[in-house]
């Protein structure tokens, strides 16, 4: 990882003295990306999440599906916990839970390799605001993306799963109060942001030889850089809706090398990239084609509703958990 680094910083410190008016504008496009779409909806997530597993919300959740995701990947209780907080969560927090559980000796190298290929979740929250109501302004696109993109990651677990069950530890998956959820999911939040701004510069220097911006190549190339300001660039180009949710959903599926840097800086010590990798193109892959069989099906122009009311929903399960404790009383 520190070699990617190295490079980063090289080339970022020689686009400074050759066009240092670029890069202040692109980093100003990279912050107010992160700033107004990012940061309002991963951070709240993450600490929200942390707080349904301080409750045992997500416990009691694998408790009955587990024996679904037994039939399914083959799988053990511990591990059907690890593909919940996935689902909850979105990246890298698979990436970050594995690597925890590999340094405290709680999971073997094949199990952890194995959940890694098919948990890399975008936040469900996230496409539906971000990508389904602020960039379609839609709430079938965002509907549709949901689908195709969990529909192939899971997919591709049924396929690559295990002939046999991985061992089962005694280990428990430590809860967390709200003072370390807020302090640790700070510093992830920065780190996302950062690897936007870096990456973003990059695709700056990238696109430069890619002329027009509507082409399917500027915008498969443009996404595979940074997945939220590609699927932007993807809905205001000049394309049929059904092209653009297309390309967006292989973008979000393969999740953008922002995205790969996370978790290759997680589990390089540990785990190999290359499965993460290759999975991640073949989710992209999946992803489009499930895309392009449902959307005749499934998406429709009436479905438009306010970000502003949709953000009501973020209240829910603060509002579940308030009641739960109150009942206590």
């Amino acid at each position: 990882m520190k070699y990617v680094n190295y490079v980063l910083l090289i080339i970022t410190f020689i686009l400074l003295i050759i066009s240092p008016s670029q890069i202040k504008e692109n980093v100003s496009i990279s912050l107010s990306l992160w700033t107004n779409h990012v940061l309002p909806v991963l951070f709240p997530v993450f600490v929200m999440t942390d707080l349904i597993i301080s409750n045992s919300l997500t416990t009691k959740i694998s408790d009955a599906i587990s024996p679904l995701f037994s039939i399914l990947f083959n799988v053990n209780k511990r591990s059907s916990v690890i593909i919940v907080l996935s689902i909850f969560a979105g990246n890298p927090s698979s990436a970050r839970l594995l690597k925890r559980l590999i340094e405290n000796d709680e999971i073997s190298i094949s199990e952890a390799s194995y959940l890694l290929s098919f948990t890399s979740f975008a936040n469900p929250i996230f496409i539906y605001n971000v990508f389904g109501l602020a960039f379609f302004s839609n709430y079938s696109v965002g509907f549709i993306l949901l689908i195709s993109h969990y529909a192939s990651n899971l997919l591709i677990g049924v396929i690559t799963r295990p002939k046999n069950k991985f061992d089962i530890s005694s280990a428990q998956i430590q809860s967390i109060n709200i003072v370390e959820s807020i302090t640790k999911n700070v510093q992830v939040i920065l780190n996302i942001g950062g690897f936007i701004v870096f990456v973003n510069i990059i695709k700056m220097l990238v696109s430069d030889y890619l002329k027009n911006p509507d082409s399917l190549l500027f915008l498969i190339v443009n996404g595979s850089f940074e997945f939220v300001s590609g699927i932007q660039s993807v809905s205001d180009a000049d394309i049929s809706l059904k092209a653009a949710v297309v390309v967006a959903s292989f973008i979000l599926g393969f999740g953008g090398i922002a995205i790969h840097l996370q978790v290759y800086s997680l589990i390089y010590e540990h785990l190999s990239y290359m499965r993460f990798l290759i999975a991640r193109i073949a989710q992209g892959l999946i992803s489009s084609i499930i895309t392009l069989l449902i959307f005749n099906l499934i998406y429709t122009d009436a479905i438009q509703v306010s970000t502003k009311h949709y953000s009501y929903l973020l209240l829910i399960p603060f509002l579940i958990l308030f009641i739960k404790k109150r009942s206590r009383i």
